[in-house]
């Protein structure tokens, strides 16, 4: 699912600046983040099966995959070839290394306060697993 969506997004690349809608797939990013555990604490809750969530990404995937089969592919465009000193050039500016240092303290922070925090409340505090889920 997420590569069908990276797909997506990378296809935007090649289109005109007007059509190039990333607030609305960044959006959706969101939404998932705070609709999923909804989802799934209401999945756990009612005892339903929890292959539901696969058979919903299963639907999404082909619904995906058909509207890029029957879509106009938007034409190759080749881009000027780059040294790879250069790429580690550019990796060496400062700006460049605040916002990698940034974005990995924020994905390792999110992940783990996330974990911790529904392992806390399951385990410490005592509360069901569809309950911690939300929170």
């Amino acid at each position: 699912m997420g590569q069908t969506i990276l797909s997506l997004i990378s296809m935007f690349d090649h289109l005109p600046e007007k059509y190039q809608r990333y607030g609305l797939l960044h959006s959706f990013f969101g939404f998932g983040g705070i609709a999923g555990p909804l989802i799934i604490s209401y999945i756990l809750k009612n005892n339903l099966n929890y292959k539901i969530p696969f058979y919903f990404y299963l639907g999404a995937f082909l619904f995906i995959f058909l509207f890029m089969m029957i879509r106009k592919a938007p034409e190759n465009v080749k881009y000027q070839a780059y040294n790879i000193l250069e790429a580690f050039g550019v990796m060496r500016k400062k700006f460049v290394l605040y916002m990698i240092t940034i974005f990995i303290l924020y994905s390792g922070s999110e992940i783990g306060i996330v974990t911790w925090s529904s392992n806390l409340f399951y385990n410490h505090f005592r509360y069901s697993k569809e309950y911690a889920s939300i929170l």
